[in-house]
């Protein structure tokens, strides 16, 4: 979903960097323990505390937390093209499409409201990458 905007990235709840989808950057902090945070918009990943102990390199990897997006977006595509192939064949709209529709796009969209008021602090979720090859 954020395949085209930049994530920011906090540490010690200062802003330090952005960054792109796919790419990765590199900060130097002192040894100790550390918070890191990245967000998007209003949106963000919880707080996450770092101990970094000297000579050391963590690694870390910031990803979407709506896991699920991609499956309710698909099936709405789905359910427009069924209605779509309905119109395109003058074949009567079934009753049941409708219900289906609905059935489908109001948990999609409530998953989304959720994640844009609520659940804006889970949006995206940052961890330590502990199965990084450099590590």
């Amino acid at each position: 979903m954020n395949k085209l905007r930049g994530i920011k990235v906090f540490i010690d709840g200062m802003e330090v960097g952005k960054i792109t989808n796919g790419g990765t950057e590199e900060y130097v902090v002192t040894h100790g323990v550390h918070t890191m945070q990245c967000k998007i918009d209003w949106c963000s990943s919880p707080v996450i505390d770092l101990v970094v102990n000297s000579d050391e390199s963590k690694f870390l990897e910031v990803g979407s937390g709506m896991k699920y997006f991609g499956i309710g977006y698909i099936l709405i595509i789905v359910s427009l093209v069924l209605d779509l192939l309905c119109k395109l064949a003058h074949i009567p709209r079934p009753e049941y499409l409708i219900w289906i529709q609905l059935a489908i796009f109001i948990p999609v969209m409530l998953y989304l409201v959720y994640y844009l008021s609520l659940g804006k602090k889970n949006y995206l979720k940052l961890r330590e990458d502990k199965d990084n090859i450099f590590n």
